[in-house]
């Protein structure tokens, strides 16, 4: 599981996956928990730092 983590482009993440022998459905789907949240949280972090320094 500590593979679900690691950073780094895809290519890097399967060779770690592939030569530690983790589930790769389980750390890809980690991934793309992590992605999603980060593009639904970053523009909300966005106006509220652009807010608090304009207000």
């Amino acid at each position: 599981m500590l593979t679900a983590r690691i950073s780094g482009d895809i290519n890097a993440v399967l060779v770690t996956i592939v030569f530690t022998h983790d589930d790769i459905s389980l750390v890809s789907s980690v991934q793309s928990l992590c992605l999603f949240t980060m593009v639904l949280v970053a523009p909300l972090l966005i106006r509220l730092v652009g807010c608090s320094r304009l207000c």
